[in-house]
């Protein structure tokens, strides 16, 4: 299930500075010629750090945010420490096992000292523990146990330590916020600048990763926006009912923009 067609492969690729020594990776992909009649669309990956921002409304259709994470201590206590755990218990023993007894009280620390480790074996095991527990929590209906069980390979191995590394890190300093509602606290202080800019918000009712409630609370801080909770969905975006209600509100820019 694509939102393009497979063999789109991008036309260019680059790594674009966004300050303080940092990078985005970025693929472009579909027609690049200037005439094309389409409309261009930035699927950006949000994950730590993410945030609303206002600028350059002028060149934006509107907004599609699906999963809300808002790293609030609540969420990442309720999937790293104590909660999430309650519904996945066998996938939560694997995370739990890479980490002794006394240093569970705080398992984001604790994967943190590991996924640093100057040992490569150390960091490893850890990075595939962190991303196996988000993997297998992110559908509603988790993986068959062959394929929880079924060993990655080399090119998921290293997506599986790049992502828990960088989700660690950030987790361990909240995500660089200089207050636990920052992103709530921003989006309703912009809430008037953004009422004429769509925003549509899409979100698994299921959602073990990032808890619905999120998606409440910032349509509630964006009153304007258009929130969507999908009956029968978890948090991945390929799960059938969000990614109809995804090419819905792709659709609907796409109308809107034709002349």
């Amino acid at each position: 299930m694509t939102l393009h067609p497979t063999d789109n492969l991008p036309y260019t690729t680059l790594h674009l500075p966004v300050g303080n020594g940092h990078e985005l990776y970025v693929e472009a992909c579909g027609n690049p010629h200037k005439d094309d009649k389409g409309i261009p669309v930035v699927f950006l990956h949000g994950g730590p750090g993410a945030g609303i921002r206002p600028k350059h409304r002028e060149r934006c259709l509107g907004l599609i945010l699906r999963g809300i994470f808002l790293c609030t201590p609540k969420e990442l206590a309720w999937f790293y420490q104590a909660g999430c755990s309650q519904f996945f218990p066998e996938l939560w023993a694997r995370y739990e096992a890479v980490i002794p007894p006394d240093e569970r009280h705080n398992m984001i620390a604790a994967y943190h000292r590991r996924l640093t480790d100057p040992n490569p074996v150390v960091r490893r095991a850890a990075a595939v523990a962190w991303s196996s527990w988000e993997w297998h929590t992110l559908r509603l209906l988790p993986p068959s146990p062959e394929d929880q069980h079924r060993p990655l390979t080399d090119d998921e191995l290293d997506h599986a330590v790049a992502m828990a590394c960088i989700e660690c890190h950030y987790f361990m300093h909240q995500c660089f916020f200089d207050r636990p509602d920052y992103l709530l606290h921003h989006a309703r202080e912009k809430a008037v600048q953004l009422a004429q800019f769509p925003i549509h918000l899409v979100h698994g009712r299921y959602d073990m990763i990032c808890p619905v409630e999120n998606a409440v609370a910032l349509h509630q801080a964006l009153p304007h926006s258009t929130l969507t909770i999908v009956p029968d969905a978890g948090h991945a975006f390929d799960e059938p009912g969000i990614f109809v209600k995804l090419t819905e509100h792709l659709t609907q820019f796409e109308a809107k923009k034709a002349p």
